[in-house]
């Protein structure tokens, strides 16, 4: 991903007459929290789409090893902790679904998800734990036994 960016960033000036964009301090922020996360250094990027390519890579190596450690399955109990557009963050969900890239669905319906690394397991499928996790919600307890 970063090799290819670096490639572009030296081709397309030559190809297309435009300047490199340099780096936002928001990109080179967020680059370095996630830096730090993953437990990996990486240099300043110096163009925007070398950026761009180092947080594509460091978001699937968290997901990769969130994915690893968690071993999420379909029918287990999570709560949603960061990252809701919806304001749902905490909230309780089914597991429907797992993509091979780490995102998530949930029962209900609606294309509702979340990432791997935006969630915390409260329960594995079919335990007590799981049916008591969702003993509130008779839509979601429908799914758990």
């Amino acid at each position: 991903m970063v090799v290819v960016a670096a490639v572009r960033d030296r081709v397309d000036p030559l190809l297309h007459d435009r300047p490199i964009r340099e780096p936002t301090e928001g990109q080179e922020e967020y680059l370095s929290t996630l830096a730090r996360e993953v437990g990996l250094v990486v240099d300043a990027p110096r163009t925007l789409r070398e950026g761009s390519a180092w947080i594509d890579f460091l978001l699937a190596t968290r997901t990769a090893a969130v994915l690893s450690e968690m071993k999420p399955n379909r029918g287990d109990i999570v709560d949603k902790i960061r990252g809701s557009s919806r304001g749902e963050n905490g909230s309780r969900h089914v597991i429907s679904s797992i993509r091979d890239d780490g995102l998530v669905y949930f029962r209900g319906g609606n294309g509702y998800c979340g990432w791997v690394s935006s969630l915390r397991m409260i329960a594995r499928v079919a335990t007590p734990e799981a049916i008591a996790a969702v003993a509130n919600n008779p839509w979601q307890a429908r799914w758990v036994h």
